[in-house]
């Protein structure tokens, strides 16, 4: 079985996370400092939601009410706008590849996997258009059959 995603909008990276430690504003406090952990990437947190939402609506039209658990293969294809000035056939520059794969998988993670770390096999692609309005992310999840004997 294939779940297929497709999501309107420019694809956000997943880029690095850093994390610090605060002092409490209450004093006498337990813990006198706090970690705070914060994202490079403002606004990935909408596009993540926005994924999450479209993967959930495609997994409930697929018949399946809850994250796959098994062995799962990804296909994912980012759709880029091409900048006027640049003249590269292929999108060598950024976002990273891996960024646009880290932030999708994290998305739909709970949604229709239960973990990143079933993806078994995994086919990324990032491409040009030149048409803002195809600017998107097409996501395929393959959910592969396990055939256990007992």
């Amino acid at each position: 079985m294939v779940v297929k995603v497709t999501v309107s909008g420019k694809p956000e990276p997943k880029g690095s996370t850093r994390a610090f430690s605060v002092k409490s504003k209450y004093p006498g406090a337990k813990y006198p400092y706090r970690a705070v952990v914060t994202s490079d990437n403002p606004r990935l947190k909408a596009w993540a939601t926005t994924v999450a939402a479209q993967a959930g609506i495609a997994m409930r039209a697929a018949g399946l009410f809850a994250p796959v658990a098994g062995p799962v293969h990804v296909r994912l294809r980012f759709v880029l706008l091409r900048a006027l000035s640049n003249r590269r056939p292929e999108p060598t520059i950024r976002p990273d590849l891996d960024k646009l794969v880290r932030g999708a998988l994290d998305a739909i993670t709970g949604t229709m996997i239960r973990d990143d770390s079933q993806v078994t096999s995994l086919c990324a692609r990032k491409k040009y258009t030149v048409c803002a309005e195809d600017v998107r992310t097409e996501l395929a999840v393959r959910i592969r059959q396990l055939n256990l004997r007992v």
